[in-house]
């Protein structure tokens, strides 16, 4: 197992402020030795490079139940065990038929045709928050937009009225939610954690009671309408995928959507590309999501022993594929700390691959273009507030994105 590049070796923690300002700094030396390296501290195999990282996420041996991990404590508190039942419902958590099945009967309310119908609504909500901030001349983009925008859709798309309580409460839960699935949280935080997805679910399941009762056109009503052979959602199943979506489409959105404004404000050649080729902001998004992943990769654990990249990894053992290390991999990016909004990316893993693509990479690649093209589009000038390229990313065991970023724009 390799060791420690230097003494001075800053771990892959995403809670180091050293780490978290530059993943690759640390990545690269590591990936230099090993695409596959033994990381002692986390007590788990590191993937850093990119070939090696889609054969992990891909490998019907590595799944997402922690219940496999070796150092797995099962929880005594009777929420907790009841929350990691309803866990077992999610998609990621699935495999074999029972994953087959649920993605099919989903995947009718999410066909390109039923994204692009989304279109309207995506436009809406930025509008509303575009002219909320208009005529200030300025404002804090992570907490007045960024976090707010994704929130919001996923609320409509759900049929949550605009600025409600609920509303309110699922951005609150979206926050807890994703601290959740790393590895390392202690005991008494799974416990909290447990209490909050309890309140969730529960507020899920009687939002879901209510469009039964009465069908409105919104895609959870869509949801509870698609059926295969007789086949339909259950209850459960509907309460499960609605976290998944709250998982997946809120925070990561709104982290992309910060980090890829600040690349595109710190690179103005890039920017004036992005707004004289409108041909070119598909593929924009792509290379924004690469430049700077909203994530830290994801966690899996060996049901069996298997072997990656020539190293052996025993049964139990934890294994996080690097998102930031992947997509820095010189020998498929190359010069990889470029912003290069015309690179080819139509063939990368930037949204999962496999049994577990992302079901919603379409859904996120419309609300980011179009976050993209009406920022720049309605708000003139828009630049940061600061002269400095610097930014601070908020510590956090799953996510990166930028704790603050103040900008500003002409008034009209």
């Amino acid at each position: 197992m390799s060791q420690p590049v230097s003494p001075e070796w800053v771990q892959p923690n995403p809670m180091d402020p050293r780490f978290v300002a530059d993943p690759e700094a640390v990545y690269g030396p590591i990936r230099e030795r090993s695409a596959v390296w033994w990381w002692e501290e986390g007590t788990a195999w590191l993937i850093t490079g990119y070939p090696q990282f889609v054969e992990v996420i891909r490998h019907p041996d590595l799944v997402m139940d922690r219940r496999y991990w070796e150092h797995y404590e099962a929880p005594t508190d009777p929420v907790a065990r009841a929350m990691e039942d309803q866990l077992d419902l999610a998609l990621p958590m699935m495999g074999g038929e029972a994953h087959t099945r649920i993605r099919s009967l989903v995947s009718k309310a999410f066909t390109p045709r039923a994204v692009a119908g989304l279109a309207p609504l995506i436009h809406g909500i930025l509008n509303e928050l575009i002219e909320e901030v208009r005529p200030k001349g300025r404002m804090e983009f992570v907490a007045e937009f960024a976090h707010r925008y994704p929130t919001r859709v996923i609320s409509r798309m759900l049929g949550i009225p605009p600025n409600s309580e609920r509303e309110v409460q699922f951005k609150a839960y979206s926050d807890v939610f994703v601290a959740s699935v790393s590895p390392y949280l202690a005991a008494g935080q799974r416990r909290e954690i447990a209490q909050v997805q309890a309140r969730f679910l529960a507020l899920v399941d009687e939002v879901i009671e209510e469009h039964r009762a009465v069908s409105r056109d919104d895609m959870l009503s869509r949801l509870i309408a698609v059926e295969e052979a007789g086949d339909r959602l259950s209850n459960p199943e509907l309460v499960a995928l609605v976290f998944g979506l709250i998982m997946a489409g809120s925070e990561t959105t709104a982290n992309a959507v910060g980090s890829g404004l600040h690349a595109l404000l710190t690179h103005p050649e890039q920017l004036a590309l992005y707004r004289s080729e409108p041909a070119v902001r598909d593929n924009a998004v792509l290379e924004l999501i690469r430049f700077n992943p909203p994530g830290y990769g994801s966690s899996r654990y060996a049901k069996r022993d298997v072997n990656i990249d020539g190293v052996g990894v025993k049964r139990g053992q934890l294994l996080i594929a690097s998102l930031p290390a992947a997509h820095y991999d010189p020998a498929y990016f190359p010069e990889p700390r470029r912003l290069d909004l015309r690179r080819d990316l139509r063939e990368q893993a930037l949204f999962g691959s496999g049994a577990h693509f992302c079901l919603g990479a379409q859904l996120a690649r419309l609300e980011l273009e179009t976050a993209f093209s009406m920022l720049f589009g309605s708000l003139p000038g828009l630049r940061l507030e600061s002269c400095g390229e610097d930014i601070v990313y908020a510590p956090h065991p799953t996510i990166r994105g930028p704790a603050a970023l103040p900008v500003l724009f002409d008034r009209d």
